[in-house]
């Protein structure tokens, strides 16, 4: 999906140089517009002729100027575009669930036909299209040596991502040449033009060249590496390429730093913020033009997609859950991520110490005043409630919702960590492989970093003056990051938002009312629920959200496509089954049902629908996309 998500970003933030949207854009692969270009050029060129290229430009322009090259690697992604467009790289980056950073190629070439030569020449272009008033730019490589051993706090984030992209900067050679007497040519010819930091602790070194004297901070010149993919497993290929880009915008969504681990949570089969803003993404497009496009989502949970959507300055977001539940979620996420420095640094000085205190030899605390006040109080003012209904978070009452909606946000805070540590270790409880306070303060220190991080963020961006950029990206607030300019869906939005979930049944969706469904329904992970009962709430459900969508309208599901864990899954929530179902629901329902398919780049299966999303630990999503019309009567006539 984080292909199908890039393609829907540049149809919507690509525009001709005069500002107009560029309709109905091609995309095509390398080697088959190299391939078609020769061909049309062979075609038309007379026996003992020279090509008549103004010729094939009146043919042909408009083709080639509606036309993107795409190269998919199997982490990052090559985008060559025609001279008479230009992409909005901050609002793509702004807007994406799934994009780290972009900006402009310098370098792309395979490892086994790279020599010194190649990058020195490109770096040489590079700097004579430069305009950044003489300043320096901060060269880097990703190197496993000066990132891999300081960055596994993150660890689980750069697994099957960003670390499949370092180099080992010791090993790698450009031909005969290894790659650090490169870097040292680099260093002697370019020194004027480039800061290159010195080997060691990233965290340590890259701050320090960073913010010395004349150094560019708006970006940041990496090398990185690459694999090529298999068109056919769509695994990653033994073919590496080496590749030079000079970041511009980094995604630094403040959600993404807690994804599918907000602070008011019930469920560990909770949708990503990634994933999420990919689903919306991969249909914007295609939406039919309205003065007010809606956008629903009928099992909002915690509040994923209200919140994600918050940064879409144009759509109305509908969301509702039945759980009585779900309206406190959303708020206490909404009021979680609105709280300014001040009071996030206050609530992870409490989380802190009751994670410490919780955690201290596994056994009450000797200062007597730490159980009457304070966090430790709160821990045993919840945990009873959190035990009640650990083992069925969908069972919760609305008298249950009441007396927590009566506590602070801290408390509450308190008490979904007590539903995580319960449903996060239940098996390690049953076999007595852990005790509940070392799970709790386990979950508690987890939650502890991620709020620190958002300080830190928050900080950023409160240090950092706002700069102005032309884009479209209306909601997007641009700040300074660690190595380029960062964007983030603006903080302001969450303190003036509105709405939130409403507590109202999937199956009485009113007919009619949204142009876009995007959803995640109940697999029965979580619940106590009869198969035979579940199987019952999405037909019925299916068939509201059918009826829901106006003419034109969309559908995009996430549905479990594979457990790593064993755990069961119903065969009437996966791929085969729903599309079958949806339709003969449609066909039932009076709807024309189609898949949405277009151009991709050939001949990868990458961009093409059924959508994935993979977690190695858990579970295997499959993401649908269908778009509906109202059946219209066929009338023959006759004279």
């Amino acid at each position: 999906i984080q292909f199908a998500e890039l393609l829907s970003l540049l149809r919507l933030h690509t525009r001709f140089e005069n500002g107009a949207v560029v309709k109905d854009i091609q995309f095509v692969s390398t080697a088959f517009y190299r391939q078609w270009v020769d061909t049309i050029v062979n075609t038309l060129t007379p026996a003992n002729g020279k090509p008549d290229f103004r010729s094939i430009a009146k043919l042909y322009g408009e083709l080639f100027q509606r036309t993107i090259v795409v190269d998919p690697f199997y982490t990052s992604c090559s985008v060559f575009i025609p001279p008479t467009v230009d992409i909005d790289l901050l609002a793509v980056c702004g807007y994406s669930g799934y994009i780290h950073s972009c900006g402009s190629n310098v370098f792309v070439r395979k490892v086994s036909k790279t020599k010194k030569e190649h990058l020195m020449d490109a770096l040489r272009t590079f700097l004579d299209t430069l305009d950044n008033d003489g300043k320096k730019v901060f060269f880097t490589v990703y190197s496993h040596e000066d990132f891999t051993q300081y960055d596994r706090e993150i660890g689980d984030e750069l697994r099957d991502g960003l670390d499949d992209v370092k180099i080992f900067v010791e090993k790698f050679f450009m031909g005969r040449d290894s790659l650090v007497s490169v870097l040292r040519e680099i260093k002697k010819e370019f020194g004027r033009h480039f800061e290159i930091p010195e080997p060691g602790d990233f965290r340590i070194k890259h701050k320090e060249f960073r913010e010395a004297e004349g150094v560019d901070s708006t970006r940041t010149l990496w090398l990185i590496k690459d694999f090529g993919i298999d068109p056919k497993s769509l695994q990653k290929t033994s073919e590496t390429f080496f590749i030079c880009y000079d970041q511009q915008f980094v995604n630094d969504n403040h959600f993404h730093i807690f994804d599918e681990n907000k602070p008011a949570w019930v469920s560990h089969t909770t949708i990503p913020h990634t994933l999420l803003g990919a689903m919306i993404n991969i249909a914007l497009p295609y939406l039919p033009p309205a003065k007010e496009t809606i956008v629903c989502d009928p099992f909002a949970g915690t509040g994923t997609t209200w919140l994600e959507g918050l940064k879409y300055g144009d759509l109305l977001f509908k969301c509702s859950d039945k759980s009585p539940i779900s309206g406190l979620l959303a708020q206490d996420n909404k009021n979680f991520f609105s709280q300014p420095v001040e009071q996030l640094q206050l609530l992870s000085r409490d989380v802190k110490r009751l994670a410490d205190l919780v955690g201290t030899e596994h056994k009450e605390p000797d200062q007597p005043q730490l159980i009457e006040t304070g966090p430790y109080k709160t821990y045993y003012k919840v945990f009873d409630l959190a035990q009640g209904v650990a083992d069925n978070v969908e069972s919760i009452t609305p008298q249950q919702v009441e007396v927590l909606r009566g506590l602070n946000l801290f408390d509450r805070i308190v008490f979904y960590l007590a539903l995580r540590t319960r449903l996060r270790n239940i098996g390690a409880f049953e076999r007595e492989a852990k005790d509940w306070k070392t799970a709790y303060s386990k979950e508690a220190k987890t939650l502890l970093f991620q709020i620190d991080r958002l300080i830190n963020l928050r900080k950023r961006q409160k240090e950092s003056p706002v700069k102005t950029c032309k884009t479209s990206a209306k909601n997007i607030f641009v700040h300074q990051g660690k190595y380029s300019l960062a964007c983030c869906p603006s903080a302001d939005l969450l303190v003036e938002a509105v709405g939130g979930i409403n507590v109202q049944d999937a199956r009485l969706i009113e007919p009619n009312s949204c142009d876009l469904i995007v959803t995640d329904p109940p697999y029965g992970f979580n619940t106590n629920d009869e198969p035979a009962d579940l199987a019952k709430l999405w037909t019925e459900c299916l068939r509201s959200m059918i009826l829901a969508l106006k003419d034109g309208g969309h559908l995009v599901l996430c549905l479990p496509d594979q457990s790593h864990t064993g755990r069961d899954l119903q065969y009437f929530t996966q791929r085969e089954f729903i599309t079958h179902q949806v339709l003969s629901i449609a066909a039932n329902v009076k709807r024309e049902a189609g898949f949405f398919a277009n151009v991709v780049p050939s001949p990868t299966r990458l961009f093409r629908p059924p959508f994935y999303w993979e977690s190695e630990r858990a579970l295997r999503r499959s993401i649908l996309h269908f778009t509906f019309w109202v059946k219209r009567e066929r009338v023959s006539a006759s004279k």
